[in-house]
């Protein structure tokens, strides 16, 4: 090949090359970015979704990205163990009364669960109790047991039914291997049978504190007297993934509510729940449910900026209401990275889409190996003003232009120098 027309070549290489890169994702095309504080510890990294993240970045988390000092994107997966269930994780087991007998003014009930299958553990967050009897009130211990014989403490509750509303399950607060459960019934002098009990397992009751938040919550209380109900606007101004919604208050009360997903004119979009709250603290009763659950199967939330519920007060007074506050989802970023170069996180590109790497196909894998927690450092960003983003995208098409005209006019002059023959 002729020296002439290796230089060409040449040339044609890079002008086609700088084409490509111009149109390439850049890192100035985000607002917003963080770094990524590390030590390395580990090869396997999580970076745990903040507020600011959520409140920036679009509702899908699509434009997230991470990159290093090179420029280079890092690949990554998002996870969250309460959203990353892709079946029913939902065992039952009948629990078989053992013994029963009353010490001092309190009433114990032992019972023993059996594992489903032979040779699998039995595993256990939550309790169920069936109890005939119309009114009742029951303050109860749970312990349990490997053996029969040495007794753990696992945590107090009550259960109970007054007039209308029961509660007549217990959450854990972990998930327990025991094979044998104690309920005793503190000063139960009448001897309220339970009829049966059942241990179960749900992934959905289970608690990973990791990925879940909990915070008070912007909110507005109006009282409509005409219809006699109680406007509460709440305003989720950084897009959490809310689960649930709990109001506070030290009223007696048994309302019924809707709640909404509003524009920020407060007119009502769409009906997302509907159910009853109530609270009543008496000295010997206390019975509470103030929480509007959202989260009632994996994956249900809610983003929206603006909601409502409408509480029903009819002829009472209406609730005196001293914060609402909710429990939302929190996701984590996992990349793989053992170099020293500093990482950042972008975000807040409405252009950008989803994109699809590898690692995301081992999440599985991956989520057994130990992760280094990642800390974020305070929000920067970056003022893109609208002139100096037209004239950016003015010039990206010129240069564009000229570049793709020169290399058609050099492939011509190449193609009558001589044919790329050999000598």
């Amino acid at each position: 090949m002729q020296k002439s027309q290796i230089l060409l070549l040449a040339i044609l290489t890079f002008l086609l090359s700088s084409t490509i890169n111009v149109f390439a994702v850049t890192q100035s095309q985000w607002k917003y970015s963080k770094e990524v504080y590390f030590e390395n510890k580990e090869d396997v990294k999580a970076i745990y979704l903040d507020d600011e993240i959520y409140r920036h970045a679009k509702e899908d988390l699509s434009d997230l990205r991470l990159i290093n000092e090179k420029s280079e994107f890092i690949p990554y997966y998002i996870y969250n163990r309460f959203l990353s269930t892709n079946k029913v994780e939902y065992t039952e087991y009948i629990g078989k009364e053992v013994l029963s007998f009353m010490k001092d003014n309190d009433y114990y009930i032992d019972y023993e669960i059996n594992s489903i299958k032979e040779n699998m553990d039995v595993i256990g967050n939550k309790l169920n109790f069936n109890i005939l009897k119309d009114s009742f009130y029951k303050e109860v211990q749970i312990f349990g047991s490997h053996d029969n014989k040495s007794w753990e403490n696992i945590k107090s509750d009550i259960i109970y039914r007054v007039n209308d509303i029961e509660k007549l399950a217990i959450s854990l607060d972990d998930t327990y291997k025991y094979l044998y459960y104690r309920i005793v019934s503190v000063n139960d002098t009448s001897g309220v049978a339970i009829n049966n009990m059942s241990l179960e397992y749900d992934v959905n009751e289970a608690i990973y504190e990791e990925y879940k938040g909990f915070k008070k919550i912007d909110h507005k209380v109006e009282v409509n007297k005409e219809s006699n109900e109680t406007i509460l606007n709440i305003h989720n101004r950084d897009r959490l993934r809310i689960n649930s919604i709990r109001i506070i208050s030290k009223d007696d009360f048994n309302r019924s509510y809707k709640l909404y997903i509003t524009n920020g004119e407060g007119e009502k979009l769409k009906e997302v729940r509907k159910g009853e709250i109530y609270r009543l603290n008496l000295n010997q009763v206390k019975a509470e449910n103030t929480s509007i659950q959202i989260g009632c199967t994996t994956g249900e939330f809610i983003t929206s900026e603006h909601l409502q519920v409408v509480i029903k007060d009819r002829d009472d007074y209406p609730i005196n209401i001293e914060g609402v506050e909710i429990s939302y989802y929190i996701d984590k970023m996992v990349f793989k990275s053992n170099d020293t170069d500093k990482i950042h996180i972008l975000f807040g590109n409405e252009e950008i889409s989803k994109p699809h790497y590898d690692i995301s196909t081992y999440i599985e894998e991956i989520e057994k190996v130990k992760q280094e927690s990642t800390s974020l450092s305070d929000l920067v960003e970056k003022v893109i003003e609208e002139k100096d983003q037209e004239k950016n995208f003015e010039f990206k098409w010129i240069l564009n232009i000229s570049v793709l005209l020169i290399s058609g006019l050099l492939i011509i002059l190449i193609i009558r120098k001589g044919h790329f023959h050999i000598k």
